[in-house]
């Protein structure tokens, strides 16, 4: 509720900006009414996947212990990068495409999602049969033979894994938010019921992995339904229909894989190099680092076909980008900090005392928290105006620094290493897009990086002050007030925002159900 109501005062305050034309006036309302709401049913998604995964995976982790959970961490992570070659780009291509239709043409919008989901299914089925018959031989190359039955068991995960994810891209590009919600809730409560059940019944890893292949089935039957309900047919599109498809989906597949690089990679060489324990430790930590960008992804999500449509109106684009990325920076830069302080306490209260080791770790992925909370927002705003080839690109470096990195850092430092690596480069590859979003859409860089170092300001002042409160006290709770309320303070005192702008975020966030009176 809290980053819905922010979204909606970001939508007020834009939607306010005064438009010569009454036409263009009257699309830039209806957009930031329609923003506001595929953010709700966005966001509805993204809760349910934080408020049942992130228990899910501590669950699995409290049961399993810190070197079974790191192989089944590592058994995920290698089903990832599978996914990333059964065709990861084909769900955003497929979004765009029927994005960039607008609902003109109801027959060639689901004759491109049928075309994509057919592509998407065969794919991943070939994939999976090759994860399936290369079992045994990859449990060898790291000299863990309980891999072998897992990754069996991931073939089969690979496939509705890879349905349910192509499933959500294109139902965010058609707009049908509140549809990609009930198929996220049904794979996280089905996750929930099935692996965390088969787990604490005593089936181990093996009833780990056979609940996320049960929950991620039933997702994809779901999917199908849902589409031969939204109009699916058998594709009939022409050749160069599919080239244009499959050809966008190239680029967008680069840039997934150099996403997972960062989130998955990790587990894996820290599984091969140091061992499962320590992939435990570093997975554990990660879940942690991960699970508050969730919340920023249905910003991202929503704003991007608003973006378009804004720019394609000439509507006050600027304006919004200006002020989204100010809302999520000024949102998220705290919590990063918070995390930061607060790592050995959120460690030992999430997991237990045996994770306390992984607390060093978090602390370095805090820097991660920031940049990844505002690079998934980023991301399919650029995709949205045309910027994939080049984020690829900019993407593409950064994974190659990463990848040498943690060859260097891993075997050194361990976990450590590897959350060092990933900050190193991921940062300056957000920092990039952020610089390429602001030209495309004709925000001065300078002008928006300014008001982000007062951002910072304010926040490393917030974090000395929990800090000190936390040393004094050893009081989580008094850490955060004191933290919170000098934040608000300091925000004022550098002018990032007037008590006004406060008051009226404020406001939304108490009623955030409410849109704004403008939007009705």
């Amino acid at each position: 509720m809290c980053r819905v109501g922010l979204m909606e005062s970001c939508a007020t305050i834009f939607s306010r900006s005064k438009s010569k034309k009454s036409r263009v006036k009257g699309i830039e309302v209806k957009a930031t009414g329609k923003f506001v709401t595929h953010v709700r049913w966005a966001y509805i998604a993204k809760i349910l996947a934080a408020s049942l995964g992130v228990p899910l995976y501590i669950i699995i982790g409290r049961v399993l212990g810190i070197e079974v959970y790191g192989l089944f961490m590592l058994t995920i992570s290698i089903l990832v990068f599978a996914r990333i070659l059964s065709g990861s780009g084909l769900g955003p291509s497929t979004g765009k495409h029927v994005s960039n239709l607008e609902g003109e043409n109801i027959d060639l919008t689901y004759d491109i999602v049928a075309a994509g989901f057919l592509t998407q299914t065969l794919t991943a089925a070939f994939f999976g049969l090759i994860l399936w018959l290369t079992a045994a031989r990859i449990s060898r190359l790291f000299g863990i033979p309980e891999l072998t039955p897992a990754l069996s068991i991931g073939a089969l995960i690979l496939v509705f894994f890879a349905v349910t994810e192509f499933s959500k891209a294109c139902l965010q590009g058609l707009q049908r938010f509140e549809y990609l919600a009930l198929i996220t809730g049904t794979e996280f409560v089905g996750k929930l019921i099935f692996s965390a059940g088969l787990t604490l019944a005593g089936f181990g890893l093996i009833g780990a992995l056979d609940g996320f292949a049960l929950a991620l089935g039933i997702a994809s039957v779901m999917a199908l339904f849902l589409f031969l309900r939204l109009g699916m047919r058998w594709p009939r599109l022409d050749a160069p229909s599919w080239r244009s498809l499959i050809g966008y989906s190239l680029p967008l597949m680069l840039t997934t894989a150099s996403f997972v690089v960062y989130t998955e990679l990790d587990n894996i060489m820290i599984g091969y190099f140091v061992g499962a324990g320590a992939t435990g430790l570093y997975a554990a930590a990660m879940v942690i680092a991960r699970s508050v960008p969730m919340f920023s992804v249905p910003i991202g999500q929503a704003a991007a076909p608003t973006i378009v449509k804004l720019r394609q109106s000439g509507g006050p684009a600027v304006e919004f980008t200006h002020r989204l990325l100010k809302y999520m920076v000024a949102c998220f830069f705290p919590v990063s900090v918070g995390i930061f302080v607060l790592a050995p306490k959120i460690m030992v209260m999430v997991w237990g005392q045996d994770f306390l080791a992984g607390a060093p770790v978090l602390r370095v992925m805090s820097i991660f928290v920031l940049s990844l909370s505002t690079g998934v927002v980023i991301a399919p705003i650029l995709d949205y105006l045309g910027q994939a080839g080049l984020r690829a690109k900019w993407m593409i470096v950064s994974v190659t620094v990463n990848v040498v990195l943690n060859f260097i850092l891993i075997p050194r430092y361990g976990g450590v290493g590897a959350a060092m690596a990933t900050v190193l480069t991921h940062t300056p590859y957000v920092f990039n897009n952020v610089h390429i979003l602001a030209r495309t859409v004709g925000l001065k860089s300078r002008t928006l990086f300014a008001g982000l170092a007062k951002i910072f300001l304010a926040s490393a002042a917030a974090g000395g002050v929990g800090a000190l409160i936390l040393y004094l006290s050893d009081s989580v709770i008094a850490t955060l007030i004191a933290g919170f309320a000098s934040y608000l303070l300091f925000l004022l005192v550098f002018g990032i925002f007037s008590p006004g702008e406060i008051s009226e975020v404020a406001s939304r966030m108490r009623v955030g159900k409410e849109e704004p009176a403008s939007v009705k």
